[in-house]
């Protein structure tokens, strides 16, 4: 596990980021924990996420489908920041 240049916990495979999501499901005692592991398109490396790729989905739907401004840059944040490509 190393930082990168996105700023997140790097885990070089998704073996190595499943250990660490089931470790920290059974003793961490934060109150918003993670769920999944996902790739990153940007470093290459494996993150973990709190949120389902259900709720992604729907924020990125959402977000396409505003025709404001405001929320498309949102959309375009939470594509560049969690790797996720239509």
């Amino acid at each position: 596990m190393s930082n990168t240049r996105c700023g997140k916990k790097r885990y070089d495979d998704r073996e190595t980021a499943e250990i660490a999501l089931g470790h920290i499901r059974r003793n961490s005692t934060r109150k918003k924990k993670p769920k999944r592991a996902y790739l990153c398109h940007k470093c290459g490396g494996w993150h973990l996420t709190s949120m389902t790729q259900s709720e992604i989905d729907k924020l990125i739907n959402k977000c396409k489908d505003s025709r404001q401004k405001r929320i498309r840059r949102e959309a375009d944040y939470w594509i560049d920041k969690l790797g996720v490509r239509d």
